[in-house]
């Protein structure tokens, strides 16, 4: 079962541990796109045992889109392996730049940059998760224009 101890830091047996390892991974959901095309990028946190910064590598949650794209609910926790502590964290962000974490039971509010990108930006992006997989028709273009030109 869990339970909070005084730090709100989650103690967990065994067992729950491997199910929160289970969870997928933060980084997976992310950037989140908001309906108004801001973009949430990455998401850090503290651990509640030790302070160290956790960055979405750490967390294992879900973002889900809420109110037709404008909210991002994230759930999740936070694992730190310095400490072997679970951090939970629920966290509401807004497309506005508003955003509103769950701390000892009571909301906390507070400001964000939502990305705007440019159309190039999103291409940018767009290839630069795929590089791999567009070098090879990128190379086999250019030697076929190199031969027509030969001609």
């Amino acid at each position: 079962m869990i339970s909070k101890t005084h730090s709100g830091v989650e103690k967990v047996s065994s067992d729950e541990a491997d199910e929160i390892q289970k969870l997928p991974l933060l980084e997976a959901s992310l950037p989140f796109t908001f309906a108004d095309g801001g973009t949430l990028g990455d998401i850090g946190i503290s651990c509640g045992g030790c302070g160290k910064a956790l960055g979405s590598h750490q967390i294992h949650g879900s973002i889900e889109g809420k109110l037709n794209g404008s909210v991002a609910v994230l759930t999740g926790f936070g694992v730190c392996f310095s400490c072997r502590t679970l951090s939970p964290c629920e966290v509401k962000f807004y497309s506005d730049g508003n955003s509103l974490h769950k701390k000892d039971n009571t909301w906390v509010k507070e400001r964000w940059s939502p990305e705007h990108h440019t159309f190039t930006h999103r291409v940018s992006l767009y290839v630069y998760g795929r590089w791999q997989t567009l070098i090879p028709p990128v190379i086999a273009a250019i030697i076929i224009a190199g031969w027509m030109l030969k001609r």
